[in-house]
């Protein structure tokens, strides 16, 4: 008599980084299914959200000094399929969402306390929110502001960023694009005003925007030239938060100009915000997202497509978050 069990699956698919470089680099490959550890939950991978610091280590600007191949780090969502000794409060079924030192596969294991479980109606996608606990971030750097310009503002930090500004009560949020198509997307998500950095004029359109009186606030990702030409845009007393730099080039200051208009240039990454603020915005925006309150824009390839979802964000056509869908 056929047993009607099925066999566990001991091998799984993963996405390598062979080299450094294009999306060429990235390469499909069998593995070993891996197990959890102590404090470990081993995850059936549903959705791998791509974040721009994973560009930055297919390019080897992160861990440029990593052994190749190795599969990278990645943001996911899906289902526990087991749990390793000693986690309590999770068990196999629940859909949860985390980031895994080696996410890129079929099946990973995440640290259970870093591990936020989702609701069984969030629609698929929709708890990978690590831009949206990034753009929470940035905008917990500066207190009292009431206009905001937000570069790379139809990425996935940048659209969070424009509704969390705007619900906190930001009356002037400006953002700046590359393609002037995304104007109208940024304008969807609750913007003032929208502007493409490579219009001629533009930073006289933002300077008649702020009515000459500067900007409070801006969150760069951008860098290089643009970020030059954005400091002279600040108010007095305003901040520039800094959070990457896409261009690869280094941001020009002019200290007379920071000094008299007492301005400030800042740092700031998610992965210096405690791990309890983390949970208290996460689930907050859990909420909002089913209520309708704030909105993720999700654009879908197939896992096996990464190649492809990566070239649609180098080629800087994409809005919101690119997800890989299993």
């Amino acid at each position: 008599m056929k047993s009607s069990l099925r066999p566990k699956k001991t091998n799984m698919k993963t996405i390598m980084l062979t080299g450094r470089g294009g999306p060429e680099v990235l390469e499909m490959t069998d593995t070993v299914k891996p197990s959890p550890q102590a404090g470990e939950l081993l995850v059936r991978v549903s959705a791998i959200g791509i974040n721009y610091a994973n560009v930055l280590i297919r390019q080897g600007v992160y861990m440029g000094d990593h052994p190749l191949p190795f599969v990278m780090m990645a943001e996911l969502e899906g289902v526990i399929e087991a749990v390793g000794e000693g986690v309590t409060g999770m068990k196999p079924g629940q859909r949860v969402t985390g980031v895994a030192a080696r996410g890129y596969a079929e099946y990973a294991t995440l640290r259970a306390d870093e591990t936020y479980l989702l609701p069984d109606d969030l629609p698929h996608g929709q708890g990978l929110l690590a831009q949206g606990l990034t753009a929470r971030y940035l905008l917990a750097q500066a207190q009292g502001y009431r206009s905001v310009l937000i570069t790379a503002a139809a990425g996935g930090v940048g659209s969070f960023a424009i509704q969390l500004a705007k619900q906190e009560g930001a009356t002037n949020v400006i953002g700046l694009v590359g393609d002037k198509s995304k104007i109208g997307f940024v304008n969807s998500l609750g913007a003032d005003h929208c502007f493409s950095y490579l219009e001629e004029g533009w930073q006289q359109l933002v300077s008649q925007a702020t009515g000459g009186t500067g900007t409070d606030l801006i969150l760069d990702a951008i860098g290089g030239d643009i970020s030059t030409a954005l400091l002279p845009q600040l108010s007095t007393n305003g901040t520039m938060i800094t959070y990457g730099n896409t261009s690869g080039k280094p941001v020009q200051v002019d200290g007379n100009l920071l000094s008299f208009k007492a301005g400030r240039i800042k740092g700031a990454s998610i992965m210096n915000a405690s791990r309890e603020d983390q949970r208290e915005w996460f689930y907050k925006m859990i909420g909002q997202l089913k209520k309708g309150e704030l909105k993720t824009t999700l654009t879908f390839f197939p896992f096996e497509k990464a190649v492809e979802a990566y070239r649609a964000i180098d080629s800087r056509i994409a809005t919101g978050k690119i997800v890989l869908s299993l």
